[in-house]
């Protein structure tokens, strides 16, 4: 049987799992640049006095902060000592509750600080508001990747008149999920039933609704309801058309703000019907005037904005039930049919270099500079586009001479991207971007890559290089602002990482007793690289997993892994 040297209650390795695992779910939908490496471990601190239990305790027990933390405390008392903002209550049940929920965060904020040290500059680290469980005050504490977390669009103040505010969406939906983990600890034996975190949906609402109210608070107002009015007045039409249009959050007298027709009676932003009707005055460079609570004029942006005053917010409507929160030209979040979500990049440069250096060994530096650019203007087209890349594109634009529009041959410049792509079909250009012909029609046999969610554009592009001879690129635009480059490759990794993990997995496997934990560690990286792996690796796994969990008898609680099988798209060239 498993024993806890850093015991506080008997489910703490199950809770631990679950958050771990609930963070990585809806994290996920943040790794679209880079792997955020997503670490979450409890740290409790001892409440009541009991001479059989360690002061400070950390899960999982194999965690690098054991018996590292015990400077918690005295810097708690620090943070007390130097906190000149508290405030003093008359009443004696409203100055206990005061100073309970003071004392909370001053640990809260210790845990962090602690925790943070040890992590090192190149690890970003929150924490959950301490619940009591088991005479311990337990802190979920959640570690990311810092170069991967400050990618993301942000603001730079945390607290505007008093009042925290999130910095960004993603630092709002942190802030959710460490709400929801503090709501779980907070029931009897948490650990011991899996679910009660919200689902991702209600997670991203919540965390749209906290970066609203950071605008809301930023321009004058402790709390609002900016989100569910925002979203309502996207999803209504006017007339039978789309909501379109902006709506411009400051404060009434913002030096950067110019009003062209004033309300005599402000209209409340809860007040959606009317909102979105005076939305149709919006365009031409004018907005919809907002103060956070009240829709007060019709107006325009002018002079130069400092995005340092972090005062000013743009509401753009993009379509039926689609708009975004912006500041200072960046967009902090987007919402699709009530579902906020962290816009991503159109197109990704830097997959695309690698992709095409795989694709096209030969290419030259030249060559790809002038590609990025037109593959770039191609991915900002509001219509669909379809650019096909192809070494040999003369002799192709004839061999496609019946269902293409050739042409003389020209170096393809930016500018007239969305003319060529204007007409129907696609444009076909060479590694050096010459274009050869415009309007083709994609030839090619059906796939089993192909989507039918999608459209015909990304579909042809499917069947296209998939089935003719020779390296083929594919850049598909489609109307609703998605861009996919085809094919898709998957990154390529280390040969000896790979072996490294068959190593690890056989080393665990001649155990007596395997470790569980460096178990579940070496299972989870190869099934998130399953990709990679031949089929004689496949059976090899297979094996030892069998070998080891045939040894597990005693563990309450197990992860199940689905089977790993080879990958018919897996060939070396994916190994360095």
């Amino acid at each position: 049987m498993e024993s806890l040297k850093h015991f506080m209650w008997g489910y703490q390795p199950h809770f631990q799992t679950m958050a771990e695992a609930r963070a990585k779910d809806f994290l996920a939908h943040f790794e679209f640049e880079s792997n955020l490496h997503v670490q979450v471990c409890l740290v409790g601190v001892l409440e009541d006095e009991r001479d059989d239990r360690l002061p400070i305790c950390v899960e999982p027990q194999d965690s690098k902060y054991q018996d590292r933390l015990g400077d918690i405390p005295a810097i708690a008392r620090r943070l007390r000592r130097c906190d000149e903002d508290r405030l003093r209550h008359s009443h004696p049940s409203a100055a206990e509750r005061y100073e309970r929920r003071k004392h909370l965060e001053y640990l809260q904020q210790a845990i962090r600080e602690a925790v943070a040290t040890l992590s090192g500059d190149d690890c970003s680290v929150f924490s959950s508001l301490p619940t009591k469980v088991g005479g311990y005050l337990v802190s979920c504490v959640l570690r990311l990747d810092r170069s991967a977390y400050e990618k993301f669009p942000r603001l730079e103040k945390h607290v505007v008149a008093r009042t925290p505010v999130a910095a960004s969406f993603l630092d709002a939906v942190i802030d959710e999920y460490l709400r929801d983990c503090s709501a779980e600890l907070s029931k009897p034996d948490p650990g011991m039933n899996f679910g009660g975190f919200r689902d991702i949906e209600e997670l991203y609402r919540g965390g749209g609704a906290r970066i609203c109210d950071t605008a809301a608070v930023a321009v004058g107002h402790i709390q609002g309801v900016c989100f569910r009015a925002f979203d309502r007045i996207s999803s209504l039409k006017h007339e039978r058309g789309s909501a379109s249009g902006r709506i411009i959050l400051s404060e009434r007298g913002h030096p950067n703000v110019d009003p062209i027709v004033v309300l005599r009676d402000p209209i409340p932003v809860g007040n959606t019907r009317q909102a979105r009707k005076l939305l149709e005055t919006s365009g031409g460079g004018r907005s919809l005037l907002c103060d956070g609570v009240r829709i007060y004029g019709v107006g325009k942006t002018t002079g130069s904005y400092d995005p340092s005053r972090e005062d000013l917010f743009e509401v753009e409507f993009l379509d039926h039930h689609a708009w975004e929160l912006r500041h200072g030209g960046a967009t902090l979040m987007r919402s699709i049919d009530g579902i906020p979500c962290q816009p991503k990049p159109p197109y990704r440069e830097r997959k695309f270099r690698s992709d095409a250096r795989r694709i096209f060994p030969e290419i030259e530096d030249e060559s790809l500079d002038r590609l990025c650019r037109l593959v770039g203007a191609a991915a900002r087209q509001r219509h669909g586009a379809l650019l096909v890349v192809a070494p040999e594109a003369e002799r192709e634009a004839e061999r496609l001479a019946g269902q293409a529009t050739r042409v003389e041959p020209f170096q393809v410049e930016e500018d007239v991207i969305d003319a060529l792509t204007a007409i129907d079909g696609a444009v076909l250009i060479s590694t050096s971007g010459v274009c050869h012909a415009i309007g083709v029609v994609l030839d090619g046999l059906a796939s089993q890559l192909g989507d039918p969610a999608r459209g015909s554009r990304y579909n042809s592009a499917i069947r296209y290089t998939g089935s003719v001879d020779g390296p083929r690129m594919a850049v598909v635009t489609s109307e609703d602002g998605t861009v996919d480059v085809v094919p898709d490759l998957k990154p390529q990794i280390p040969r000896a990482a790979l072996d490294e993990a068959l190593v690890e997995l056989r080393a665990v496997a001649d155990e007596p007793q395997p470790d569980i934990r460096r178990f579940n560690n070496v299972v989870s990286w190869l099934h998130r690289h399953r990709f990679y792996i031949n089929a004689d690796h496949c059976d090899e796994i297979k094996l030892l997993r069998s070998i080891v969990e045939s040894r597990l008898t005693d563990v309450r609680c197990r992860i199940v892994y689905g089977e790993i099988a080879p990958d018919p798209g897996m060939d070396d060239s994916y190994l360095t």
